[in-house]
């Protein structure tokens, strides 16, 4: 029995709609835990950059409630498929920041990349995008 081509791109769409809700899910929990934490934690992400030339004490707040807020509402665009570019590009700017703060530590970059990849897929332009 062979499947319709119609139907594997049916499926394929579905396929992705999964993952991108269930990467929006994560970004959303990080998100929410984050905002709930409140300014101690904000100001915390801010200074794991460890970039003390270039930051004072405000901006780490500021910077850490920036990543706190894109990952909240970034993981809710994502979720319901709204304004799926825009919310890949503040979150990709949070992975990129993120990622700063890892190669500081010494740490695995390797969840980071796997993220960025993912958003980069969903912020390209799909073939449904260019319709008449």
């Amino acid at each position: 029995m062979e499947i319709p081509f119609s139907a594997l791109i049916l499926s394929t769409q579905r396929l992705l709609s999964l993952i991108r809700a269930a990467l929006g899910m994560v970004f959303f929990m990080a998100g929410a835990e984050k905002l709930i934490l409140g300014i101690d934690k904000w100001n915390a992400l801010g200074e794991q950059l460890d970039l003390d030339l270039v930051m004072s004490g405000q901006l780490h707040v500021l910077l850490g409630a920036y990543i706190s807020f894109a990952e909240f509402f970034g993981g809710i665009f994502l979720i319901l498929g709204l304004f799926t570019r825009t919310a890949c590009s503040f979150l990709m700017i949070t992975l990129v920041v993120a990622s700063i703060g890892l190669v500081n530590e010494n740490q695995s970059l390797i969840y980071n990349f796997f993220f960025m990849i993912l958003l980069i897929l969903f912020s390209l332009p799909s073939k449904s995008a260019n319709r008449p």
